[in-house]
């Protein structure tokens, strides 16, 4: 069960629930720019950027944009023909992983989240949707160099010959 709307994948769930009376399903998120409760919070939505097939959080965190049926979204719904029906899915995000699990990027709509498996992490939410996939694209570039140095010079220490030398 969902408490919180943390991800675009949680707001497509939300809005994926069934709805409860014939009027509820008849309504779009531009019925609901005020806000969506959920948890005894509410999510107001952007204004702006709503529209009758596309959901975003007022914060910039999450945006579900709706996928017709017959459509493929690709967003991992669990089963084929779940994933062809008529649904609410993320509307645009992106990730990259560095070694096995060990660091990585991830967009989420304007929010770019840099995080390492040591407990780092780093969100920064972006005024545009242009300015958070050039982000990414930074943040995932020098990822890539930090990567590939960290790995050189990994191969340069199992290159080296380690002497032992015992004092009796």
């Amino acid at each position: 069960m969902i408490s919180s709307i943390r991800n675009s994948n949680d707001l497509a769930t939300i809005l994926n629930a069934q709805p409860l009376t014939q009027a509820d399903a008849q309504e779009t998120p531009r019925d609901w720019i005020e806000g969506i409760w959920v948890g005894g919070e509410t999510y107001p939505l952007d204004a702006d950027a709503t529209t009758h097939t596309l959901a975003v959080l007022a914060n910039g965190t999450a945006a579900a944009a709706w996928s017709p049926k017959g459509t493929y979204c690709n967003g991992g719904h669990g089963n084929a023909i779940a994933s062809h029906a008529g649904h609410w899915c993320d509307a645009d995000t992106d990730s990259i992983v560095f070694g096995d699990d060990v660091r990585g990027v991830t967009r989420d709509w304007r929010q770019v989240t840099v995080w390492d498996s040591n407990g780092y992490t780093e969100h920064q939410v972006h005024d545009t949707l242009d300015e958070a996939k050039a982000a990414f694209d930074r943040e995932s570039a020098q990822m890539g160099r930090d990567w590939d140095d960290q790995e050189a010079l990994m191969a340069d220490d199992e290159d080296e010959e380690i002497t032992v030398s015992y004092l009796i």
